[in-house]
Order: C-alpha cells, then sequence, then structure tokens
C-alpha cells in the first residue's frame, strides 16, 4: 500500500498528509534530514493530528513514507525526543506503547516492529 492511500485509510489522519516532510515543525525539522528527498512519499504529524481525539495520551510525534516499490511504500514512526536524562527513557517508552496500541486499532496494514 502506499503511504498516502495508508493516510486516506486512517481517519483521524485524513487530512493531516502533507508532501516530503512539510509535517515536521521547524524545530524538529532541523534534527531529520533525507539523502535522498526523492524516495519521500509524505509525512504526518501524528501528534498534532491527534491531539483533540486524545488529548492527555502520550502521542507519538511524526510518521514518514518512504517509497519502497510501484504499489507499497514504508512507513517511519518518528519521536524526536530529547535524551537529557534517564527519566525521559520512560517518556519514549510510554509513547512507543501507545503506538502500537493506537496504529494496531486505527491504521491500516501496519506492522510495528517489536523492539
Amino acid at each position: 500500500m502506499k503511504f498516502t492511500q495508508a493516510v486516506q485509510n486512517t481517519p483521524a489522519l485524513v487530512n493531516a498528509y502533507r508532501p516530503g516532510l512539510q509535517a515536521l515543525k521547524r524545530a524538529d525539522a532541523k534534527h531529520i534530514t533525507c539523502t535522498k528527498p526523492g524516495t519521500l512519499a509524505g509525512s504526518v504529524d501524528v501528534d498534532s493530528a491527534l491531539y483533540e481525539i486524545y488529548p492527555n495520551e502520550p502521542r507519538w510525534d511524526y510518521a514518514v513514507g518512504i517509497k519502497n516499490d510501484q504499489t507499497t511504500d514504508w512507513t517511519i514512526w518518528i519521536e524526536v525526543h530529547p535524551a537529557s536524562s534517564t527519566g525521559e527513557v520512560n517518556v519514549v517508552i510510554a509513547k512507543l506503547r501507545w503506538l502500537k496500541s493506537w496504529a494496531g486499532r486505527c491504521c491500516t496494514r501496519v506492522a510495528v516492529i517489536n523492539s
């Protein structure tokens, strides 16, 4: 499935798709680079798109689509989070658990790596 199709098939994200890395907030975009911009299939600011639905949940930051072949793209889930203290690790783990749960319920054909 193409990234744009997956986004369109996820009701809470349907209006959140942006070309390239345009969904990334300016402060976060400076931490992310792509050496082959032609492989980008788009991006979604997951945190902002889901804020009204899940205002008190530890929402993940972004989904970025990477072109794989003519019919499929990969989705890279990106969390831009400072690692200024070991306590922050628990915050990211909580966000990952939330992402896996939400994606399993709401996203089309999502495979979340268990790591």
